[in-house]
Order: C-alpha cells, then structure tokens, then sequence
C-alpha cells in the first residue's frame, strides 16, 4: 500500500525545523591580518563557500572585525552577535582578563579563542567559559569551530525533532581535538553534499545539509560517559583518545574504559579509539574498535576509512565474503538497481554486518535505517524475501528525497584575469595567503603609485588549493617513506595522475602566466607565527621556454607534483616531527611569474632580498622598529640562503654603516649572482630543486649591464670605494645609487611598506621582495643606440618593486616577563666563571636544562669540512633529541648559510634540539649574523636562544672549557672538526631581551648532576 502523500512530505517538514541556532553575525577580536585570512582564504574561499549552505544559500556568516578590544565591547553593546571569536593577546589584553568582561556584555554568546601555539593554550584555558582552538591560519579549523558552537546549541532539539544522528568526540587536548575536527567536519559535509550533487532544489539543499550528524566533543571520561548517556538513542559512533582527564587526574586508561562501557550499553555502536601509543591498538580491537594512530601518514585517509566502513559515508560497495568487489552504488537509485541483480552471497554477507541500515542512516534516513536496524537476516524466509525487503526500503528512501523536487543545471564561469588568481577548492596555505593579504593591502591604502617613479606590486601569480594536489600528497601519506631518498620520493609524486581538474587548472593558470615561473610551496602552516617552516619545502624555478607547449606543460605538471614531493622529504618530515598533528600538511601550490629580465641565457632581477619591520641588531642611532633590509644582485637565494648581502635601515640608509672601512666592505662584498638558466629548457627533477639556477660573476653582471647601477670600485691607493665603475679596481656591491643618491624612491617605498604591513597585521612583519629595472637586459640601453622606439617604450616604463612574499615575524609581541637571576651578572663574576658572554643576542628568560655542549672546533671552514659538519651536527642533534636532553650549539661564522665559507650550512630542523645557538667569529673574515635568511627565521620563531660572538672587549666565550672536559674524560663523542661534551650539571643561561646580552656560567668544577635532564621535562624556549 502507498505512504499518503501528506505522510511523505511531513519528513521534509521536520527537516527544514533542524538547526534553530545558528552563526550568523560573528564578532572577530584580532589584528587585521588575522582578520583577513578568515575573510579571505576561509569563509569566502570557494571549498567553504560551499560548505557554508548550510547556513544559508547564498552567504557564510557576517564577520565584524574590529582590533580594539574596548570597541568590541561597544559593540557587544550595541549589537546581537551568535558568536565572539577572539586570539589570545589584544594588544595590552589578554583573553584571561578579557574574556569576563565579554561575557559581561553578552552572557550568552559563545566565545572560541584561536590559539596559535600550545604555550596560548595555557591563556586561553585560565580564561575559563571558553573553547580554545588550535589555528594556524586554515579556515578550516575555524569553521570547525563554529560549527561546533552549532552542533552542541542544536543538538538536543535536531535530536528530538528529526532522529538526527550524533557523533560523540571525547579528547582534551586542544591540538589535538582541533586537529581531528578539522578533518572530520569536511568529511562529513562533504557526505552532505555528494547526497545533493545530482539536482534538486535550493530547498532540498538546504533541509539534507541540516540533516547532517551532530558532533560532540567532550573533554573528560565524566563528561564523555554523561554525554554518551545523554544521546545515547542517536549516537553514529564513538571516537576517543585513551588518556583523558578524570576526576582531579589524567587517567592512562580512561579511555579504553569509556569504550567498554559503551560496547556494554551498544554492543554494536562503531567505536575509534585513536592514540600515539601503537602498543595499545590490541586493547583496542579487542573492544571491537577501530584503532587509529595519531602519528599515522594517512591519517585523515584511515579516518575517512572509519567513516566509510563503519559509518556507511562514500559509495555503497558490494563484495562477497572473500571481499572481492561486485558492485558500487553511489546514490539510491544505483543502489534500488544493483539490488535486482547483485549476488546472494554479498547480500547476506552485507546484511549480517547491518551495512544497508548504516549506509541509510549516513543518508539522513534514519526512520527507514531504524526498521532495518534490529532485524537479522535470519527473519527473512529466503534470500528473495530478503532482497525484496532492501528493494522497497531503498526504493521508499528514494521517493520520500524525489518528492516534490525540481531539479536543476549548473554552468560553469570563469572571470578575468588578474594578479592574483586561484583555482580549485581548498585553502590557499600559508605562502598564498600572505601574497594576497600584500594584494589587498596595496590596494586599500593606495600604495601601488604611491611614490613617483616606482610602483610597487605583487607578480602575476596563480595558486593551486590544497583539494587539486590532495592526490599527489595522500597518495604519498599512504607510502612507507622511511628509507627513500628524497630522489625516490619524488619519482612516486611524479607518477601519481593528475585529475582531469587539475589540469583543466592548469591550462587556466598558464593562460595567465608567460616567460619564466617560480612554482612555490604553500602548506596549510607555512609562514605561520611560530613554526614557519621557512626554505623547508622545495621552490622550482622553470625557464618555460621549451618549443613544444606540451613539454611546457608537463614540465609545469611535474613541478607542482615535486613541490607536493617536497611536504614528505626528510627535509620537511624532520621539521615537522612533534610539531604538526596528522592530517596538517596539507599543500597548495603557487605558480608565480618570475620577476627580472634576460641577459641572453640567463635571467634575473635587479635586485631581491628580505625587508624586516624589526632590526634585532640596530647600529648607531637606529631604532629597532626602524627595520632593517638585506639585498643582493640577482635571485633572492643568495639573501634568503645566509649569502653576502647589503644591509641597511630603510628609514636611514645613510647612515647604515656595518663595517669600519671600505676594505672591511671589500671583504665582505657579493662576488656573485644567482640566476635562472635558460639554455637548459626542461628541468631534471631526480636533482634539487635548484638545479635550473646558475652562478654568474660579477664581471659577467658588468657584461649584462647591471653592476653599474649597484656597484662601487675599492681603491686600494687610498682605501676608498668610488662609486660608479670609470676606475679600475675590484667591484664592491654597495647599491649607493639607490641608498645614498636615492636614484628612485626604494628606500621610502619599504619603509612605507614595513609601517604599514605592520600595523595592518598587528605584529612585526617580513618581505620577500625584488626590485625589476625596465632598462636592464635591453642592448644600447645605457650608450643610448637601442632602438628609437624601444628606448621610448622603456622611458615610458616605470620602476617596480615586487613583494614576493610576506610572513608575520613570531614574538616581538610576546611580554619580557620571564624571570632573571640578578646574580648573573658579568661584572660581579670572576671571568673564570663564565663560559660566554655577548651583547649581541635574541630571546629572555633563564635557562637551566642544558648539560651538553656540541660545539664545532675548527676556526677556519672549508667546504669539504662543512659538508661533513652537516651530517655530523644532524647526527648529534637526533641522538640528543631521542635522549631528550637539549643542548648548547657553538661554532664559527654563520649557522644556515648557504655559502661554505660564511658558515656551516645545516636547515633548522638539523639542529632544532639546540636550546641556544652560538655563533663565534670566523679566523678569516668578518661575518654579520644571519638577519634575513630563512635559517634566521625559523631560530627566532622557534624561540631558541641566538647569540653572537665578536672580536671586542666584553664579548668572548672561553673556547679552552670543552677541551678541558674532554681530557677530564666527559667527551660522549667527537670527529673531525667537533666534539660533544656533557658537563656535570646544567649551564646558567640567561637571555636579557631589553638589553640584548647573553651570559652562560659554568657549572661548579666538583658539583654533582642535581636533577636528571631530557626524560619527562618539558622543553623550554626564550621568547625572542
């Protein structure tokens, strides 16, 4: 007999009454950078834009923004808002204090606090009343958030109203349960939305996403247990970590006991349980629960594994006993169909598993699941009776969704070019969202013609979201990576098949993209405040100048593909060990135009380097907030790479004097360029990543024109540097044209640029940058025999000034209130007690859980001898680290530096154990500290002490203490070139932020080991 019709509708009835509450005025408390990576690569990005239909059909939440926290007060005042979204630190607030005179105003309105590093959870858990989120810049995680507000405000009454099934999450740790809802809110929306892919109406739309299941969270055993209790009747699964709070105490086994009382209660309810701890997975599966490892490659693949087979998400797929597939229904109607003819093993085995009712319920529909649910298959007198039963439920399902529905088309728009495009779904990471932030801002405040005869821009730039690589990084996270070379990884990503989406992008993206390209990273956490993972993951430089498009294109293909590569070498792997949760290395891709001109094979700019909005060294009268500026000739590798560079202040460049003399300058001058090869069009990708670039001399430069715009001449009669190049003598890199006799308004333009950057993102700031000169690279430019209408076309040109990059600098606006011994001061010392001292040096607070030394002996760096120092520092820092024991790293020159003969070249991750580094001068040269490369950068984010040692009184370190203990039989281990000592008890360090000092005490000679070091403690860093 036929359902009344009134009956059916009345399902659609209860649908559209679900979600009473929901976000849709949102207060946003936070710098204006902040606020414009929500607004820009989340809710309105086109992945969200989507997902966020939930709320309404045409729009995601209104965000007010405001970086005041007394105008946010007002307008809690003034206004209904459903939700306050704020980050730990307001300028003098923070959300400890902040937080009550918040809910003061608003009683009722939810507050979620994006933290940005565990150290903020602290603050944001003694504010109380709050939920505390793990962000790092991907809107994901923020709309995980809120649709977590949602989901506990509406869970109760989608419940009761409508069956609506609930997903019960029960971790405290805020990282990590941030973590796990950012990924599993996306699955389950995207469930939602392939329901709905095929037609129907806005209404039909909008009713089956509100339909979708509740999450949960709760963060105790009490709290989960009274959870699971509560909603018991409409739980879809249970998901746990084993460690959980309970009580006063956090509980090893907590939570393999809720999952106990749970398969008591609902001995068929899906359980995972999902802990670091692999030892533990037997205990789990013996409670029938999916175990899941939070350190797993593919987490977020074995989580959507979960769902799948436990959860019925996905496409219905037949198998028989043996498991061999027969058979796949995406939707209901190829499930009524496959019904008729599928096998009778695989519908038996299906139904003992309760598989149809699953995939029902995953569905939305859950009064049909629920008939299907407590019945077996022995209740049916046959296979056929069987088989019938399923036809008629699922051919109900079909109709109650077909009713009353109008179907509809989609067509497909593209819009027109401009300097900042993007394609496909997905975040556009951390890189991404820093070039388009510098777009927007341009913009807002009139910057690109600002000053006369230069403009300031961002270079045409195209970024692939994360959704369009996801094959190439998933199909690597499922790999077993640990003994492939970076070579072998890359080959897998090269293998892996771009979807016909992918590449109908990229023909998008090349439309808008000639000469040159640069095919940068951006993972979801590049550039973020505190783990930026500068120069860690692989850029590619492509001459893109092969004859056949083809070739062109799949040279550009296999880029992207090796910079997906790059996320899983052991570059990025050990940078990012016990720093990202599982599921967090997501990556988008940038294809860039390069900026610069060619100079017959090779091509480059005028000029690249890093603009910072805080000198941590100022000279002279400078002011730190004054900034400070590193350039080179040519590509930025040479700044950004810890190479030779000029440094000065933009507000005064004049008067940025480093060195004492011009031989000084001679000394210490760029002897030569890096470059894009363009006699090589296809790149080899079994080489590094730099393979396409070549070195050019300075006498090459000369050739090509450049030099006489940046470069001065060193007369050694009278120890001078005559600027412009008539005399004879050694070229020194100097740019007076553009520093001293302010050729173009470039010094201007970047401190416009730091002032401005700085107060929009509310905290210190640094620029990848590149300066393009139009008369370059153009023959008979400078004697004027170019011809007539090429030299008119290029005095019609303007100057322009690229910014390439941009990255908020971590911990300028960190509070200098970490203790200090006032007894370690030099002066009161006896110098015998002092291993070094030094008023050069970054980070506050003392240290007291350093009782090794790794120091480099050698004083003088060949590059034979640094290679080997490489390997054997990274060797040394995994031993300590596995021993947990932090360390005291010293040696010659520059740390990080791409150049062999300023330094020892090791990434960051290699030696991230150090919890100070100290660096001594070099025999032969003087080298300035490493401001401006990505080494420098990733050392102060991490919060790891920097000092540096130099040639005057006042500044030393007693290079005789390691060879002392060495012979007293304390060395754990030396070679060529270094040596490991461990001291009888810990180093006194202390660290003065306000004046810029280092001092490190000796242990007493005779005193004993007062506590054991590494183990259990925790680590601790300098704020910087």
């Amino acid at each position: 007999m036929t359902e009344p019709r009134a009956a059916r509708y009345e399902w659609h009835r209860r649908r559209s009454a679900l979600m009473p509450y929901r976000v849709l005025d949102v207060l946003l408390l936070s710098s204006d950078y902040d606020a414009f990576v929500l607004e820009e690569d989340g809710p309105l990005g086109d992945r969200i834009f989507r997902r966020y239909t939930e709320l309404s059909l045409s729009a995601p939440p209104r965000i007010t923004h405001t970086s005041d926290a007394e105008r946010a007060l007002e307008l809690l005042g003034q206004r209904r808002f459903d939700l306050v979204v704020t980050v730990p630190r307001i300028g003098e607030f923070d959300v400890a204090r902040l937080a009550p005179r918040l809910r003061a105003k608003a009683p009722r309105v939810p507050i979620v606090v994006l933290v940005f590093d565990e150290s903020d959870g602290a603050i944001a858990a003694s504010a109380g009343h709050v939920l505390p989120f793990f962000w790092t810049g991907s809107a994901t995680s923020l709309i995980a958030a809120i649709k977590l507000v949602e989901d506990h405000a509406n869970v109760d009454h989608d419940t009761r109203v409508a069956g609506v099934r609930v997903l019960l999450v029960v971790e405290d740790g805020v990282r990590a349960y941030s973590s796990l809802l950012a990924q599993l809110y996306p699955e389950l929306l995207a469930q939602a939305s392939s329901l709905i892919a095929e037609g129907y109406s806005d209404y039909h739309r909008i009713t089956s996403l509100c339909a979708r299941p509740k999450i949960v969270l709760a963060r105790s055993y009490d709290e989960g247990l009274a959870r699971f209790y509560r909603h018991r009747d409409y739980l879809s699964a249970v998901l746990t970590d084993i460690r959980l709070p309970s009580g006063a105490a956090l509980a090893p086994d907590a939570g393999l006991e809720l999952a106990r009382r749970v398969r008591e209660a609902q001995p068929d309810l899906p359980l995972l349980i999902e802990s670091a701890e692999t030892s533990r997975r037997g205990e789990a599966e013996r409670l029938g629960a999916w175990f899941l490892d939070k350190d797993a490659r593919d987490f977020r693949g074995e989580l959507r594994g979960f769902l799948r087979e436990r959860l019925g998400f996905g496409e219905f797929v037949f198998r028989l006993p043996t498991g061999e597939e027969v058979g796949r229904a995406r939707d209901l109607f190829a499930m009524e169909e496959l019904l008729l003819t599928v096998d009778d093993a695989s519908l038996v085995f299906h139904g003992q598993k309760n598989d149809f009712s699953t995939w029902l319920m995953a569905r939305g529909m859950f009064e049909l699941a629920e008939q299907l649910r407590p019945r077996t298959v022995g209740d049916f007198s046959s296979v056929d009776a069987l088989r019938a039963e399923l036809i008629r439920i699922v051919a109900e399902a079909r109709r109650r969704e077909e009713e009353g529905v109008v179907t509809e088309l989609s067509a497909h728009a593209t819009g027109p070019a401009t300097r900042f495009g993007r394609v496909g779904s997905g975040s556009v990471g951390g890189k991404g969202r820093g070039i388009a932030f510098v777009g927007a801002m341009l913009a807002r405040y009139d910057l690109v013609r600002r000053f006369p005869g230069l403009e300031i821009r961002i270079p045409k730039t195209v970024i692939l979201g994360t959704e369009l690589i996801e094959p190439v990084t998933e199909h690597l996270a499922r790999q077993r990576l640990d003994g492939a070379s970076d070579a072998e990884i890359t080959q897998l990503a090269l293998a892996v098949p771009l979807s016909a989406a992918t590449r109908a992008a990229l023909a998008s993206a090349k439309e808008r993209l000639h000469g040159p390209l640069a095919v940068r990273s951006s993972s979801a956490h590049e550039d973020s405040r505190f783990h930026p993972f500068a120069g860690v993951f692989a850029t590619y430089m492509l001459p893109n100048n092969h004859p056949s498009a083809t070739v062109r294109e799949l040279e550009l293909e296999h880029a992207i593909k090796a910079v997906a590569a790059s996320a899983f070498q052991r570059r990025a792997r050990a940078a990012a060990a016990g720093v990202l949760a599982p599921g967090e290395r997501g990556m988008a891709v940038i294809v860039q135009r390069i900026v610069g001109r060619r100079f017959g094979d090779r091509y480059y700019p005028f000029l690249s380097g890093v603009l910072e909005s805080f000198n941590f060294y100022p000279a002279g009268g400078q002011s730190s907030h004054d900034g400070v500026a590193c350039v080179a000739l040519g590509l930025g590798h040479e700044v950004v790479g810890g190479g030779l560079a000029v440094r000065f202040c933009p507000a005064s460049p004049d008067s940025s004097v480093e060195y004492p003399d011009a031989r000084a300058y001679l000394e210490t001058t760029q002897t030569e360029l890096v470059a894009l090869d363009l006699s090589r069009p296809r790149v080899d990708f079994s080489r590094a990543p730099d393979s396409s670039l070549t070195r050019v001399s300075l006498a090459d430069a000369e050739r090509d024109g450049v030099l006489g715009l940046a470069a001065s001449v060193y007369s050694a009669d009278d120890d001078v540097l005559r600027d412009g190049l008539e005399a004879r003598g050694p070229r020194v890199v100097t740019f007076r044209n553009l520093l001293r006799y302010r050729s173009l308004p470039f010094c201007d333009a970047l401190a416009t640029l730091g002032f401005q950057l700085r107060q929009t993102m509310g905290e210190e700031v640094e620029l990848e940058l590149a300066l393009d000169l139009p008369s370059l690279g153009v023959p008979g430019w400078a004697t004027g025999d170019a011809d007539p209408a090429l030299l008119a076309k290029i005095r019609a040109s303007v100057p322009r000034l690229y910014v390439l990059q941009l990255r908020p600098m971590s911990g300028r606006n960190l509070a200098r209130d970490a203790p200090l011994h006032a007894r370690l001061d030099s002066h009161e010392l006896d110098r015998r007690e002092i291993l070094c001292a030094s008023d050069r040096a970054l980070g506050h607070g003392t240290i007291e859980d350093v009782a090794d030394l790794v120091e480099v002996t050698a004083t003088r760096l060949e590059p034979h001898l640094t290679s080997a120092l490489v390997v054997a520092l990274r060797e040394r820092s995994s031993f300590l680290a596995a021993e947990q024991r932090p360390f005291l790293l010293v040696g010659p020159g520059r740390f990080g530096s791409a150049d062999p003969h300023l330094g020892i070249g090791v990434d960051f991750a290699d030696i991230s154990g150090a919890r100070v580094i100290v660096e001594l001068p070099l025999a032969e040269r003087r080298v300035e500290p490493s401001q401006g490369s990505h080494f420098f950068r990733n050392v102060t984010a991490a919060r790891t002490g920097y000092v540096t040692v130099e040639d005057r009184e006042g500044s030393f370190f007693d290079r005789s203490y390691g060879e002392r203990l060495a012979a007293e039989g304390r060395a754990v281990a030396e070679g060529p070139g270094w040596r490991h000592v461990r001291l009888t008890a810990p180093l006194a360090i202390e660290l003065d932020a306000r004046r810029g000092t280092a001092l490190i005490l000796k242990p007493p000679p005779a005193a004993p080991l007062s506590r054991p070091f590494g183990g259990s403690a925790t680590p601790r860093r300098c704020a910087p």
